[in-house]
């Protein structure tokens, strides 16, 4: 018997991370419809259904906490309405089976919150998509769950909500899909989770019709499926510690490591910065005397003596004879400061407020940065622009190498405004950018058609149009933002 080769399945990453487990198909409803029988049975299997329906989304309910509730508390809601259930009741008056004119009626919905304008509101359609399955498959016997043992990853067309919401996670460890949306509401949830979450792989349904084991590189955005034993033992490397260039990132460290001395101060200077960022030392608070302090941490007093000194440079501190080392006030911080604004960003409890500083500071600043990039830039600038603007388009859904893209992208918008102050502004926007990417995973279809609108007016010298372009994906990304920051703090 031949042995099986290894596969690789390409897609996008919803949610960085590196898994392996047992690939496990999750089959869809499938768009065959029953017989009709008589009017009085159908009426009788569709208020059965419906009441199935709703006892398994409360079943769901009492598992989950009261914000995340009121999501699905508008798919019972749905599943209640009187004016939906009298559409589908007089079509089936008409002599429509029952899972014809659920599915019909629920369409036009579907498609009618697709159409809509707004973004918020047009995501919602994934509730009445949720809600049609769950009752399709229920008439269609298709409702019971797979029982997951150990680490599998789910694979399949879809993933929605409800079905999300009742999965035990702790034996679903990835998601692989065919379909699929970055910006889908389990997307949003699997970043916050930190479960890793493919979409759009280029597979069919036939490739995973047997169980297989598998590795899920959503930092690549590769799906493995039966890896040989040469690449299981290059993910086994790089899962060990020290062997990652960062939470989740696939590649190897650098072999120029700094001194042992800088290393020790960067950890003093981080670990006494976030305590005070994060309210751990309070304003005012007086650190404990030098000999104490640098014991505690188990580092040199030179060591101490300097990060203080860092830290004091950075707001964060003040020193004085006979006072000690003081915790400043948060008005005394420098926002601005590379370490402070990480720190800031960082911060459980202040980063979307913090966020939407940051994100209102880019809308005052940079129409203006491209508008005068657009008319200082020499040719070798806009080429250059042009150049990482290709790069971005080329990155879509490799989270590593798309954010650095991005950053290359608005750093050379920086570099061209030729304004050594305003230049030196550019950390801001990239580290921004990298806290957005945690939320947004990456560019969509249409900011990155915002940014080539944008990457265009500049090489073509339009200073006006390239204002508005920047205008426009910051004004978009401000109600992305806010929509995701909603979903998180309704489900989670």
């Amino acid at each position: 018997m031949t042995d099986i080769l290894e596969k690789s399945f390409s897609g996008i990453s919803a949610s960085s991370g590196v898994v392996s487990g047992e690939l496990i198909w999750h089959p869809t409803i499938d768009d065959e419809v029953s017989i009709f029988k008589s009017e009085v049975e159908e009426k009788q299997v569709f208020t059965e259904a419906l009441e199935r329906a709703v006892s398994q989304l409360r079943k769901i309910l009492g598992k989950i906490d009261s914000n995340s509730a009121q999501f699905l508390e508008f798919q019972i809601s749905i599943l209640e309405d009187s004016v939906l259930l009298n559409s589908v009741e007089v079509e089936l008056e008409k002599g429509m089976s029952t899972e014809e004119a659920w599915k019909k009626q629920l369409d036009r919905l579907i498609d009618h919150y697709q159409e809509l304008d707004d973004e918020y509101f047009r995501i919602r359609y994934e509730d009445f998509l949720d809600v049609r399955d769950r009752v399709l498959g229920i008439l269609r016997g298709q409702q019971n769950n797979l029982q997951y043992s150990g680490k599998t990853i789910f694979v399949g067309n879809d993933l929605l909500l409800s079905h999300f919401l009742e999965m035990d996670l702790g034996k679903v460890c990835g998601v692989a899909l065919l379909r699929g949306s970055p910006a889908s509401h389990v997307a949003i949830l699997a970043r916050a989770k930190g479960i890793p979450y493919l979409v759009k792989i280029e597979a069919s349904a036939i490739e995973f019709s047997e169980k297989s084991s598998g590795i899920l590189d959503a930092q690549k955005g590769l799906l493995i499926q039966r890896p040989v034993e040469e690449t299981i033992k290059i993910y086994n490397y790089l899962k060990k510690p020290n062997n990652f260039a960062d939470k989740g990132v696939t590649g190897l460290v650098s072999t120029t490591s700094p001194s042992k001395n800088s290393m020790l101060l960067q950890a003093v200077i981080n670990e006494l910065g976030q305590k005070i960022i994060r309210g751990k030392l309070e304003s005012g608070e007086k650190l404990p005397i030098e000999p104490e302090l640098a014991a505690s941490m188990k580092v040199g007093r030179n060591i101490l003596r300097e990060a203080i000194k860092i830290l004091s440079d950075k707001g964060l501190l003040s020193t004085g004879p006979r006072r000690g080392t003081i915790v400043q006030s948060r008005t005394e911080w420098n926002l601005l400061d590379s370490d402070v604004l990480n720190w800031m960003i960082t911060a459980s409890d202040s980063s979307s407020k913090f966020l939407a500083d940051l994100n209102e500071l880019r809308l005052l600043l940079e129409p203006s940065v491209v508008e005068l990039a657009t008319r200082r830039a020499s040719e070798e600038q806009r080429l250059k622009i042009q150049q990482t603007m290709d790069k971005m388009e080329g990155t879509s859904g490799i989270p590593d190498k798309g954010i650095e893209a991005v950053i290359a992208f608005h750093s050379a918008i920086y570099e061209a405004t030729n304004n050594e102050i305003l230049y030196k502004l550019k950390f801001v926007t990239s580290t921004l950018i990298k806290a957005n990417f945690k939320l947004l995973k990456g560019e969509t279809p249409t900011n990155l058609t915002i940014h080539r609108k944008l990457s265009d007016a500049i090489v073509s010298k339009k200073a006006t149009e390239a204002h508005k372009a920047m205008n426009e994906l910051l004004i978009k990304n401000k109600k992305d933002l806010k929509r995701i920051l909603s979903i998180q703090s309704k489900y989670l």
